[in-house]
C-alpha cells in the first residue's frame, strides 16, 4: 500500500471519529436539557456578599400562557430553591412577587409608609431569604418564588394557579424530586388566598396580606377553608391608595371575620403592628405545621398545647374557653401568643373602640 493510499485511509479514519463524537455528543444533550433546550434551568446557589447563604439548588421555570391555555398573565417565573440537607420535601413555601415580609407595603392608621430606598430593601430582602431559608431546612421545605407579568395573575382560577401546579410538576422531573409535584403548599398575599379557594386540598397553611380590588363582593369561605390554619395580617381596601379613607369592611378582615366566626383556626394581627411580626409568622407556622405536613403523629391543627385567642380590642391574651372566643384572633399555643403581644402594640382608646365596632359587625 502506497504512502498516498496510508493518507487517505487515515484522513476517512479520522471523519469517522469525528462523526462518532458528533453524534454522542447530540445524543446526550437530548437526554440532558441544558438552559438554551430547557424552558427552565437549575443552579447551584452562590454565594452573596449580602446573606450567608444556605446550600441549596434553584430551579427556575418560566411559564407562558399557552403553555396552560390562559390569557390572565404574559409570563410568570417561579424561582424553587431546594436545600441540600433535605432528601425529600414535606413542603413547599410560597412567596408571591418574590417580596418577602420585609419589601411588603407597610401601613400605619390607613397610611401607607414609604417603601425604603432600593439598596435598603435589597438588604432587608436579602436577612428575610436567609431567615426563612433556614425555617425551610427546619421544617423539611422547599421555598418558591414567583414574579407575575400580568393584570389578573392574582386571580388562582384563571391560569395563575394551573401555572404553579405545571411548573412545579415540570420542575419534579427536571429535578428528580416527585414530592415536588405533590407536597402541601403554604401559601402567601391575594394569590395564596385565591389558591387557597381553587385548591384547599393543596395547602397546609396560609399567610394573608392584602387589600381587596373594592370591585367584588365578599365571598365566604367555604368549609374546606375554614379549616386550614392561616394567620391574616391587615391590610386595608384599595381605596386607601387611591387617597380616601380606608374601608375596614373592604379589607381583609372582613375575610378573616367570616371565617372565624364560624370556628376557622385563623389569627389576626392588626396593621398597628410595627414589630416582630415576622417572628410571630414563624411562631404560627412552628406551631401548625408538623401536622400539616406530617412530621408529627398528632393530629389537626399540629399544636400539642391547648389554643390561645387575641382580644383585639383589649389587646391581651388568653386562653380559649370563654364566650367571646369566635370574635378574638385564634393562636395555636401560649407562645405563638406572646409573640402576639411582641408584635401588636397596646391599644389606644380610639383604636380600642374602632377594634370593638370591627368585631363587632357581622
Amino acid at each position: 500500500m502506497g504512502p498516498n493510499r496510508l493518507r487517505i485511509r487515515a484522513v476517512f479514519l479520522c471523519l469517522a471519529a469525528l462523526t462518532a463524537l458528533i453524534t454522542l455528543i447530540a445524543a446526550a444533550r437530548a437526554q440532558a436539557p441544558s438552559a438554551e433546550d430547557s424552558p427552565f434551568w437549575s443552579a447551584s446557589s452562590a454565594s452573596s456578599s449580602a446573606s450567608t447563604e444556605i446550600p441549596g439548588q434553584h430551579y427556575i421555570r418560566d411559564v407562558s400562557p399557552d403553555e396552560v391555555h390562559a390569557q390572565s398573565f404574559r409570563l410568570i417565573r417561579f424561582d424553587l430553591w431546594i436545600p441540600d440537607d433535605v432528601p425529600s420535601l414535606s413542603g413547599i413555601y410560597v412567596f408571591t412577587d418574590t417580596a418577602p415580609w420585609t419589601m411588603w407595603p407597610r401601613y400605619v392608621n390607613n397610611k401607607l409608609v414609604p417603601s425604603a430606598p432600593l439598596p435598603q430593601r435589597m438588604r432587608d430582602a436579602a436577612r428575610a431569604a436567609d431567615y426563612w431559608k433556614k425555617f425551610a431546612v427546619d421544617h423539611r421545605m422547599g421555598i418558591l418564588n414567583i414574579t407575575f407579568d400580568g393584570t389578573s395573575w392574582w386571580k388562582a382560577e384563571n391560569g395563575t394557579g394551573a401555572a404553579l401546579l405545571f411548573a412545579l410538576d415540570d420542575m419534579a422531573r427536571f429535578a428528580r424530586r416527585s414530592e415536588v409535584g405533590r407536597v402541601p403548599l403554604v401559601l402567601t398575599g391575594w394569590f395564596g388566598y385565591s389558591f387557597v379557594q381553587w385548591r384547599p386540598e393543596r395547602t397546609a397553611a396560609f399567610i394573608f396580606r392584602g387589600y381587596d380590588t373594592g370591585t367584588q363582593p365578599l365571598v365566604p369561605p367555604s368549609e374546606a377553608i375554614r379549616k386550614i390554619p392561616a394567620l391574616f395580617l391587615e391590610c386595608p381596601s384599595k381605596a386607601e391608595l387611591n387617597g380616601t379613607p380606608g374601608d375596614p369592611d373592604k379589607g381583609n378582615r372582613a375575610i378573616w371575620q367570616a371565617g372565624r366566626s364560624q370556628g376557622a383556626p385563623w389569627g389576626f394581627v392588626p396593621e398597628s403592628a410595627t414589630t416582630g411580626i415576622t417572628a410571630l409568622m414563624q411562631k404560627f407556622l412552628d406551631a401548625v405545621l408538623p401536622a400539616r405536613l406530617g412530621l408529627s403523629q398528632e393530629g389537626g391543627l399540629g399544636s400539642e398545647a391547648a389554643p390561645w385567642v387575641a382580644d383585639l380590642g383589649t389587646g391581651t391574651v388568653r386562653p380559649t374557653g370563654q364566650e367571646n372566643d369566635l370574635e378574638c384572633a385564634w393562636l395555636p399555643n401560649e407562645e405563638t401568643a406572646k409573640a402576639w403581644l411582641t408584635a401588636v402594640p397596646p391599644p389606644t382608646p380610639a383604636t380600642s373602640a374602632t377594634s370593638a365596632t370591627s368585631a363587632a359587625t357581622p
